[in-house]
């Protein structure tokens, strides 16, 4: 990945609505809310997964919603807990829905992103709380 598009990855913030109020993610910032939701969800870990423009290139609209729905059908029959939400430059003109998954180790994390044919997704283990962006796969 060139840093140009590692910069916008790390300029995006991964906004959710959760069930003790909004939450604001951004790439290596710790997040009081985060730590208490995976508290609370009991969970040891969390990643940020879409299905959106695989490969940071932009498709249509239905397309990425079809991918964005198989990605759902994947976590959901895995067995993962959801929060749907949306990854966003700073100037909105980069919007993709996404969702906090909740309980998903690294490797799953990792797999989901390949599958779906992305360069990269956030993690985090819920003692840090702190969102990092994790590579899959150079671009060609």
């Amino acid at each position: 990945m060139d840093e140009a598009l590692r910069a916008a990855f790390r300029a995006t913030r991964y906004c959710f609505e959760s069930p003790a109020g909004d939450l604001a993610l951004r790439v290596d910032t710790p997040n009081v809310a985060l730590r208490a939701l995976l508290r609370n969800q009991q969970a040891h870990s969390a990643a940020v997964l879409t299905a959106f423009n695989p490969q940071a290139v932009r498709r249509n609209h239905p397309a990425n919603l079809a991918a964005q729905a198989q990605l759902r059908r994947d976590l959901s029959a895995a067995g993962f807990r959801l929060l749907a939400g949306r990854n966003e430059d700073p100037l909105r003109q980069w919007v993709e829905e996404s969702f906090l998954v909740i309980g998903i180790g690294m490797t799953a994390a990792r797999s989901q992103a390949a599958r779906h044919d992305q360069l990269a997704f956030l993690w985090t283990d819920a003692a840090s709380a702190t969102p990092r962006l994790i590579e899959t796969a150079a671009r060609e």
